[in-house]
Formats: C-alpha cells, structure tokens, sequence
C-alpha cells in the first residue's frame, strides 16, 4: 500500500481471522537450503487431520512429498486463467492489460 508496509494477503488474514492454521515455510523442498524447515513443515501437515489440502496465493511450488500427504490429494487455486497470467499478482496484471474476462483456474 500506500504507507510501504507489508501486509498479509486476503486469504491469510480471514484464515487467522477465523482461526484456522497458517503456515508459511519458505521451503518444502527436504533436500533444498533449509531442510530443516521443510521437515518441519512436513511433520505439520502430517499431524494436522484433514483429507484435502487447499493452497490460494502461496509461491512455492509443492513437491510430491507434500502433494502426497492429504488422503484426498490437493487442489490449488489460481487468480486466473491459466496459464496467461501464471505467477503472482494474476488479477492486478489482466486489469493492467485490459483484460474483458478473466476467471481462475482450479488445479
């Protein structure tokens, strides 16, 4: 925004505001730069109870170690069509260009 500070996305803010579990690792990868978050992350979604895992706004690709976890699998949601608009800001960037229609992708 205006004043220059960082806030968190649509989809954090209801989920804290709901009190439903957030996590942000800034990895998943095991054999990546921070193993040990990732392991962490992991045993989080492993312990947590649910069936089906839901991403919206989140920017790390997830590995099949990850996408292996839910016993019902996962879906992510995408603020766009894809694939014109893949990568952040989906919505911001068809405005900009002008875009009559735009929708989302559900993957």
């Amino acid at each position: 925004g205006r004043g220059m500070q960082l806030q968190a996305s649509a989809v954090k803010q209801f989920a804290l505001s709901h009190n439903l579990p957030v996590a942000q690792p800034v990895s998943l990868k095991l054999d990546g730069k921070y193993p040990d978050v990732a392991q962490s992350a992991h045993e989080l979604l492993r312990t947590t109870p649910h069936d089906v895992m839901v991403v919206a706004a989140y920017g790390l690709i997830l590995p099949v170690s990850v996408l292996s976890i839910p016993r019902l699998g996962c879906l992510n949601i995408h603020g766009s069509l894809l694939p014109r608009w893949r990568g952040a800001a989906p919505i911001h960037r068809a405005i900009e260009a002008g875009d009559a229609e735009t929708g989302i992708t559900i993957m």
